[in-house]
């Protein structure tokens, strides 16, 4: 369980939390569910819809390019990216795989 992808899912939650608020007491957490989809989808670059084989697939590509450890060993190529922002991304990457998952956890 990685506890990055866990605060950055827990931050997603409160933001549509308080988004819904000012509803006049209606909660559309289906809207603010799939919103939060849609952008984790974004992350990885799959659509929303997509496989549990492609989010894997784009998963693991993107963990690669953007690893900690293999970022700051880089010496060019780093896509105009500093160590903390490839790690931010890292950590954002984990949380749309582990949200996008887990609509195929059984």
């Amino acid at each position: 369980y990685n506890r990055y992808a866990h605060n950055y899912y827990e931050e997603q939650r409160s933001r549509s939390r308080n988004a819904n608020k000012g509803n006049n007491g209606t909660n559309d957490s289906d809207s603010a569910a799939a919103a939060i989809a849609s952008e984790h989808a974004k992350v990885l670059g799959v659509p929303v819809d997509a496989s549990a084989q492609d989010i894997k697939k784009a998963f693991r590509k993107k963990a690669l390019k953007l690893h900690p450890d293999k970022f700051r060993n880089r010496k060019e190529g780093n896509d105009g990216m500093t160590a903390e922002e490839a790690e931010e991304e890292f950590k954002r990457c984990n949380a749309a795989h582990e949200f996008l998952m887990r609509q195929y956890d059984t």
